[in-house]
């Protein structure tokens, strides 16, 4: 790494923590701000595919995330009423790297203490930027200045870099969808990640270590019996009827479960860079959650950067490099992605039957087929 010495990493969240250890890893003196005053994240969790830790390995962090989470060997689907549609054997796969469920606390703990530490600068983020001179002239929101030869934008969905660079445009969730985030008690019964597959309302149980279950509940289509009442009451009404094990998941839901309500949100730019600044993760390519690729992509486009300014080329012809690497295999995640969130619309009862027997029959295949060339072909 020749030319990139000094960098500044906007946001630290995943694609922040991910992108400053691997510039730390080339050498570089990086600069990471975080614009929350407080560094913890919500009780939630994710499900963390091959590919995320192919990344997270090349990080030197995969170690710490397997030890933190919990194996994945199976995802499975079923019915509203529990009734198995089709799985897929992940961890039987050749050359399908590992798949771990985790909360995303432990997540942000591993890159955060693995290996030498990572320290962000909390309550800051830029306030201005000049990206197109020789170096970066950034001013920042508690009215320092300081320059630098790269500034990385990872500061998700409303992204103050992606503004500066680009201006402001308005951002719209997908329509008509809603839902829900948070952490139970987890079931004897259920020992894989379990997507629970209903009629406008889809309820995904990943099981964690520790004996909790992070459960996204959505998305679930605006419309359905979930539009009055309190967090709580709208949960329950959209639900209502499902099977065991998700039964048994709804139940544990006490007054003291913190839910997190969640939109749903798909953001299609170009390019991603401009000057010596480039975007990263949600800031440049937000997508759908019905793949499980959302920290994927963010891991993937830290390593990729990476391993283009290892190269020891200037800077702007990495970042044109990278977006030409990046983009078709992102935007494919994407359109996947949106064509998984849009099959929970509402059906009449005779299609969903049929929904439900084709997918019997080849969501299996299906699945595979759109997870298996990012588990088996590097970024």
């Amino acid at each position: 790494m020749t030319t990139t010495r000094r960098v500044l990493v906007v946001g630290a969240g995943l694609a922040g923590l991910a992108v400053t250890r691997g510039l730390r890893a080339l050498g570089a003196d990086v600069e990471l701000v975080e614009l929350r005053s407080e560094f913890a994240e919500p009780g939630a969790g994710l499900l963390l595919t091959g590919n995320a830790l192919r990344a997270l390995d090349a990080l030197r962090v995969g170690a710490a995330v397997r030890a933190a989470g919990r194996a994945v060997r199976t995802v499975r689907f079923a019915d509203a009423e529990g009734r198995d549609l089709f799985h897929v054997d992940v961890a039987g796969r050749r050359g399908w790297p590992d798949f771990v469920s985790i909360h995303r606390a432990e997540l942000q703990r591993a890159l955060l203490e693995s290996g030498t530490p990572v320290r962000p600068r909390l309550g800051l983020t830029v306030e201005a930027l000049e990206p197109d001179g020789a170096r970066v002239d950034v001013r920042f929101s508690n009215g320092a200045s300081d320059s630098f030869d790269l500034v990385v934008g990872a500061d998700g969905l409303r992204s103050r870099v992606r503004e500066l660079l680009f201006g402001a445009a308005p951002l719209e969730p997908i329509a008509g969808f809603t839902g829900w985030r948070f952490i139970a008690p987890c079931p004897a019964e259920l020992r894989d990640p379990l997507y629970v597959l209903g009629n406008g309302r889809t309820l995904l149980l990943h099981p964690l270590a520790g004996g909790d279950v992070y459960c996204g509940a959505g998305p679930v289509e605006v419309g359905a019996p979930c539009t009055r009442g309190s967090e709580r009451e709208r949960l329950r009404a959209a639900f209502a009827g499902f099977g065991p094990p998700a039964r048994a998941v709804l139940d544990g839901v006490g007054d003291a479960t913190p839910l997190i309500p969640t939109q749903y949100w798909q953001l299609e730019r170009a390019p991603w860079h401009r000057g010596r600044c480039v975007l990263v993760g949600d800031a440049a390519h937000a997508s759908a959650p019905t793949l499980a690729q959302g920290a994927a992509m963010a891991f993937e486009d830290a390593c990729v950067l990476c391993e283009l300014l290892a190269e020891g080329r200037d800077v702007e012809p990495v970042l044109q490099a990278f977006d030409r690497r990046r983009r078709d295999r992102v935007e494919t995640v994407q359109r996947e992605s949106r064509a998984r969130m849009e099959a929970n619309r509402s059906l009449e009862p005779a299609r969903l039957e049929l929904r439900n027997q084709v997918l019997r029959k080849v969501g299996a295949s299906q699945l595979t087929a759109a997870w298996g060339p990012l588990m088996e072909r590097s970024p």
